[in-house]
């Protein structure tokens, strides 16, 4: 923790903000997992990010919709096949934090779990006469700002689980979903930034489809991407390890004022250096049952 009187310290970076569509058109639907979702245009600005390890104030989810904290997780042999479910020890180290840190009384961790292992670069380097509908079996950073649900995809993921009628009982009193972002090695590029949910008005948030092809099925949802607005107040932190996760609130029924959903994005930064950052993004849902649903 920094002396009280020392200034934090920040970065000037770019985030890649909601681009709306031309007069009288729909923004087009987001096919996940193409060359075309990585190619579509946004609204990019320059922002000042504040590294957290330099600032006085402690971070919290229902304050911030962020909160760094020590991982207790245990995995150390990470495999690529976590994308549909995860191991039975992982799946109780990720309901254990999360319940600590949270107070939740249920955790339920759901698919995807998305393992990060390219670079930006790698998508930038895909050759122009790749058609858009080609599908990238690439995983680099997110790097445009979203939610990864809006409140109706909230409601819209939590009736897709098979668990739904047990889920749905619990969804009688406050949930929300959470995040678990936490690096598989030290972090020395393309960090992950969150931005203070309370410095994002209602205004900010645009909903958009996006829409995975999976056995021949359309699987859609709807995220929120965030518009660029001055008031917006970015953080990082910086050389992130892999006894470190990153909380991120996606979702909270909660309505007493409390941080509902936080905006975040990969960013690039001057110290960036190394090989491709390696992480894991393991999404939950959480129930606190016995307290009111809003």
């Amino acid at each position: 923790m920094p002396h009280v009187n020392e200034k934090p310290r920040s970065i000037e970076s770019h985030v890649n903000y909601h681009l709306p569509p031309p007069k009288d058109e729909k923004y087009p639907i987001q096919y996940i997992a193409t060359v075309g979702f990585q190619r579509e245009k946004y609204d990019r600005r320059s922002v000042k990010v504040t590294d957290r390890r330099s600032c006085a104030e402690e971070f919290d989810l229902d304050t911030h919709g962020f909160q760094w904290v020590a991982s207790t997780i245990q995995e150390k042999n990470w495999r690529d096949d976590y994308l549909f479910s995860l191991p039975a020890q992982l799946q109780k180290d990720v309901q254990d934090l999360l319940m600590r840190h949270t107070g939740a009384t249920y955790v339920h961790p759901f698919p995807p779990h998305v393992i990060r292992k390219d670079s930006h670069q790698t998508v930038l380097d895909v050759p122009d006469d790749v058609p858009d509908d080609a599908l990238l079996n690439l995983r680099p950073p997110a790097m445009f700002v979203h939610v990864d649900q809006s409140y109706h995809g909230a409601q819209i993921r939590l009736d897709r689980q098979a668990e739904v009628d047990n889920l749905r009982d619990k969804a009688k009193h406050r949930w929300g979903i959470i995040n678990v972002w936490q690096p598989l090695k030290p972090v020395d590029r393309e960090p992950l930034a969150v931005c203070d949910a309370r410095s994002v008005d209602e205004s900010d948030l645009v909903p958009v489809t996006t829409r995975i092809v999976y056995g021949g099925q359309n699987i859609d949802n709807e995220q929120w991407h965030i518009k660029a607005n001055p008031n917006h107040k970015w953080y990082y932190s910086s050389r992130m390890t892999p006894n470190e996760a990153l909380l991120i609130k996606c979702y909270d029924s909660k309505l007493d004022g409390r941080a509902r959903r936080t905006p975040h994005t990969a960013i690039q930064t001057p110290d960036d250096f190394g090989p491709p950052r390696e992480s894991i993004e393991i999404r939950c849902f959480v129930f606190w049952e016995g307290e009111e649903l809003t």
